[in-house]
């Protein structure tokens, strides 16, 4: 699909637009979340830390749902740096 290539070669790839595109998918895939997590009957949430390449802590937050025709959902809700001690305590107060 050459027209296709071209096209793609086309878009404007400047930092700025990167970050400007990376964020509205961000937006929208927390607006498709909000959305999900409304209609759940029944919810839990997981956290657990895991650490990076770079040996930095990260809070992940994970969410699973179920519906009342028994859909069953799981998402990564958040994924945040901790920074110092990573103990229970730190993870619901960070």
């Amino acid at each position: 699909h050459p027209e296709k290539k071209e096209a793609f070669l086309n878009i404007p790839l400047s930092r700025r637009t990167v970050t400007r595109r990376v964020e509205d998918i961000a937006e929208n895939l927390e607006f498709q979340l909000q959305s999900e997590v409304g209609s759940f009957d029944f919810f839990s949430l997981a956290l657990d830390e895991s650490c990076d390449v770079r040996d930095t802590a990260q809070q992940l937050i994970f969410i699973r749902g179920i519906t009342r025709d028994f859909k069953l959902t799981e998402e990564l809700a958040a994924m945040r740096p901790m920074k110092g001690t990573t103990t229970g305590s730190d993870l619901f107060t960070e």
